[in-house]
């Protein structure tokens, strides 16, 4: 099975480190780690820090493992990939908790809540079937946008 974790634009290396540990000792996954700023640097896969075209890596992976940001799990539900969400509680806000428990009430991801219990997720990922995620397009978009630029133009 092909993984394919990502921290997105910001360090957790409280994440790839946890996760490397657990890769380490189940050899059967081939690992891929985006690390972004990261100084721990794992050793049970490949890793880079940034990537052009990080949707190539998305595209190959059956399961993907991500810090819960917006941007990232809400392009990767429109991919309809299999998504495991471990939300960076490092982080002073609280957004990621808040996207992770409504994403997992809505049954369109896994979330680990706690990085020890990796493998029990693992096992559940392997028969997880998310809810199809429809993306509702912004209808208001040209409107509001002839709106600002009249403001502009006078």
């Amino acid at each position: 099975m092909k993984i394919f974790v990502t921290v997105g634009t910001t360090s957790f290396d409280s994440m790839v480190k946890a996760l490397d540990s657990y890769f380490a000792e189940n050899p059967e996954y081939e690992v891929i780690y985006q690390i972004s700023d990261g100084k721990y640097i794992p050793k049970s896969g490949h890793y880079f820090k940034r990537v052009d075209n990080i949707n190539d890596y998305y595209s190959d992976a059956h399961v993907i493992i991500t810090h819960a940001g917006a941007g990232t799990i809400y392009k990767l539900l429109e991919m309809s990939k299999k998504i495991i969400a471990i939300p960076n509680f490092e982080r002073i806000d609280k957004h990621q908790v808040d996207i992770s428990s409504y994403m997992e009430a809505n049954n369109y991801l896994l979330v680990c809540w706690d990085m020890s219990k990796i493998s029990l997720i693992f096992d559940e990922v392997k028969n997880f079937s998310p809810e199809p995620y429809k993306k509702d397009m912004f209808h208001a978009y040209d409107d509001l946008s002839k709106h600002i630029m009249s403001a502009y133009s006078t």
